[in-house]
C-alpha cells in the first residue's frame, strides 16, 4: 500500500481530484514557510491600500492543516506578536509581528475549553482589543450566544496569558439571528471614563436584506460601571449600554467585520465589500458619541482582472502604541484621520473563505497582513504634511 508519508492517508483510497487537490495544497504550505519578504509595492490607486507583508496562519505555525477562522487582531507593542482570535475556537495565536515562520514566537495560548455560557462548540471570538490603560487584560467579543430564546452578544475579559477571567452576557441588546450580531470591539477612553465600542456586522444591526442595505453601520457604546460589591480585580468590572453610533449614511457596506480606535481615528472594515473606512469621532458628552464627517474609504488590492482577493478581513489594529486614546470633545477641524494614522502599519486578520466564493479568495484566507495608507507609502510622505487635510 502506498502511502503518502505526510499524513499517512492511502493513496489509493484517493480519487485523482483528491490528490491533485492534496499536493496542490502541500506544496502551497511548503512554500509558505519560507516567505516572511516585504513585499511592499505601489498602490495601484489613490485609494488602494498598500500591502506590506502577509503570511498563512498555519505556516506561522509550522503545521499543515489546522483550521482557524481568524476574526480578530490585537496590538500591544513592536516588542509583542499580535495577538489573533478566530470565531472557532477559544484560544489564540501569537503571530511574530515579522510574519516569519522562522520566528520562535508563534503559538497557541490561551485555554481552549468554552465559557458556561457559550457551550456551542462552533462558538468563538468575533474581536479582539488591548486595554492600553489598565495594561492588564484584553477584551474579547462573541458574536452571539443563545440564552432563553434570545441571542445576546457575549463579552469576555482575559488576562495577559489568555485565560478568560469572565464573561457578561450583554442583555441589553438582541440580536434576531445568531450570525449577525457583534464582529468587533474597540477600547475608548474619555473624561477618565472607559468606553467599549461594539461593532454590529449587519446594517442597522440586523440581518436579513436591510442587514445588507447600506450606509445603517451601527457602533453600540457600552461604559464600564462599578465593581461588583466585594470585588476586588478589573475583570468583575460589568459594562453597560449608553450610546449608539451612526456610521455615516453614505458608508455603502454591506457588512462590517472589524474595528479599532486610534485617539479621534475610528476604523472599520468591511469583509464582503472588500473595503476599510477611516473617519474622525468626536463627542459631546461621555453619552453623546458621533462620526464628525464622512471618511475616506480604501479598498483592498484585487486581481489583474479587478476581482475580490481579500474577501474575508475581519479585525483591524494600528500597529503602534495606543497612548492618545483619551479623545477630544471637538477634534480641530482641519484635522484628518489619515494622518493620525500616518505611516503606522494597519494588522488586519482574514477569516476562512466560504464554499461559494471564488478560487481567488481562498489565496488570502485564514491569514494576517499589514496594510499602509496608499499615500503613506510615498517617499515624500511626512506625517507632519497638511497636504491631505482637505477632503477629496
Amino acid at each position: 500500500k502506498t502511502t503518502n508519508p505526510t499524513n499517512h492517508i492511502p493513496m489509493k483510497k484517493m480519487t485523482a481530484t483528491t490528490k491533485l487537490l492534496f499536493l496542490l495544497l502541500l506544496c502551497a504550505w511548503l512554500g509558505a514557510l519560507g516567505r516572511c519578504e516585504r513585499v511592499e509595492r505601489a498602490a495601484s490607486s489613490e485609494r488602494g491600500l498598500v500591502l506590506v507583508k502577509e503570511n498563512k496562519l498555519t505556516s506561522l505555525l509550522g503545521v499543515a492543516f489546522l483550521r482557524l477562522e481568524a476574526s480578530g487582531i490585537a496590538f500591544l507593542s513592536q516588542a509583542d506578536p499580535l495577538s489573533v482570535v478566530s470565531d472557532n475556537r477559544m484560544d489564540v495565536v501569537e503571530a511574530p509581528t515579522d510574519f516569519c515562520p522562522s520566528s520562535p514566537n508563534a503559538s497557541l495560548q490561551g485555554n481552549p475549553a468554552y465559557p458556561s455560557m457559550c457551550s456551542d462548540a462552533d462558538c468563538g471570538f468575533e474581536g479582539m482589543t488591548y486595554d492600553f490603560v489598565s495594561g492588564d487584560r484584553y477584551f474579547a467579543i462573541v458574536e452571539t450566544v443563545l440564552t432563553d430564546g434570545v441571542y445576546n452578544g457575549l463579552l469576555c475579559q482575559m488576562d495577559m496569558q489568555y485565560t478568560v477571567q469572565t464573561c457578561q452576557l450583554l442583555t441589553d441588546y438582541a440580536f434576531s439571528t445568531s450570525n449577525k450580531g457583534y464582529e468587533g470591539v474597540a477600547v475608548v477612553r474619555y473624561n477618565g471614563e472607559l468606553f467599549l465600542f461594539l461593532l454590529c456586522e449587519g446594517n442597522h444591526c440586523t440581518s436579513g436584506a436591510k442587514g445588507r442595505e447600506g450606509g445603517g453601520g451601527r457602533i453600540h457604546v457600552y461604559q464600564q460601571q462599578q465593581q461588583q460589591s466585594g470585588a476586588t480585580n478589573s475583570s468583575s468590572v460589568l459594562f453597560a449600554k449608553i450610546d449608539t453610533v451612526k456610521l455615516p449614511s453614505s458608508l455603502n457596506f454591506e457588512d462590517y467585520s472589524g474595528i479599532d480606535v486610534y485617539g479621534n481615528t475610528l476604523l472599520v472594515t468591511s469583509q464582503s465589500s472588500s473595503l476599510f473606512w477611516v473617519g474622525t469621532l468626536a463627542a459631546k458628552d461621555e453619552n453623546d458619541f458621533y462620526v464628525r464627517d464622512d471618511g475616506y474609504v480604501y479598498y483592498f488590492p484585487r486581481t489583474d482582472t479587478g476581482s475580490l482577493l481579500y474577501c474575508n478581513v475581519e479585525g483591524v489594529a494600528v500597529m503602534r502604541p495606543h497612548d492618545a486614546l483619551f479623545t477630544v470633545a471637538q477634534p480641530p477641524e482641519e484635522e484628518d484621520p489619515r494622518l493620525v494614522i500616518g505611516d503606522a502599519l494597519l494588522g488586519m486578520s482574514s477569516d476562512k473563505s466560504k464554499s461559494d466564493q471564488s478560487s481567488s479568495c481562498v489565496e488570502k484566507d485564514m491569514m494576517v497582513h499589514t496594510f499602509r495608507l496608499p499615500f503613506a507609502s510615498s517617499p515624500s510622505f511626512s506625517s507632519s504634511s497638511s497636504s491631505f487635510s482637505s477632503r477629496e
